[in-house]
């Protein structure tokens, strides 16, 4: 029997992980030397959908790193790894910064300069969707069926209506798990 891949019926030429190897911090950047890509998840893959999820990688990492505070293992991730994709591709860099807008953030009794992102949503969405099918093959040995949506928690403002009720429902059925 031919292995076919995660998102289509193609061939599997290669294997993508899930999330991508590009969040785990390489062994070369740990103080403890902690290999924190090892036995991560894999599913079958084709080149069409290997490549072109690999093509959007360092833009998710990017986005989620400026977008998140984290424990030292973060932090360290931050400055090593983040640091080499904004040397190595200054224009997703410049991209993203386009139509930034400046912003203060008073923190632990200082002012600080950041700045809100205006990032591509359908770009970030259909990344998660495929990560989000991804984990399900991995889970469940056979594709998804329909359109996956992604519906953030918290964190990100969308003013659609259908999404915030797409959000309330994700809500009370987390809240369902949590408190049963």
């Amino acid at each position: 029997m031919i292995e076919t891949c995660y998102m289509c019926d193609n061939q599997k030429t290669s294997v993508e992980h899930v999330p991508p190897k590009c969040f785990f911090p390489e062994k070369k950047d740990s103080p403890e030397g902690v290999d924190f890509r090892k036995n991560l998840i894999t599913v079958p893959s084709c080149d069409l959908h290997n490549m072109k999820k690999s093509n959007d990688d360092e833009f998710i990492y990017f986005v989620m790193a400026c977008n998140s505070k984290g424990n030292e293992v973060a932090k360290i991730h931050q400055d090593t790894k983040l640091m080499r994709i904004i040397d190595r591709s200054p224009n997703l860099f410049k991209g993203l910064l386009e139509d930034s807008k400046a912003l203060s953030v008073f923190e632990n009794g200082i002012y600080k300069r950041t700045c809100i992102l205006n990032i591509d949503y359908v770009r970030f969405n259909e990344h998660f969707s495929n990560m989000a099918n991804a984990l399900y093959f991995s889970v469940f040995n056979e594709k998804a069926n329909g359109r996956t949506f992604i519906v953030p928690v918290s964190g990100f403002a969308d003013d659609s209506s259908k999404r915030k009720r797409l959000h309330r429902k994700t809500n009370k059925e987390i809240e369902g798990l949590l408190y049963s």
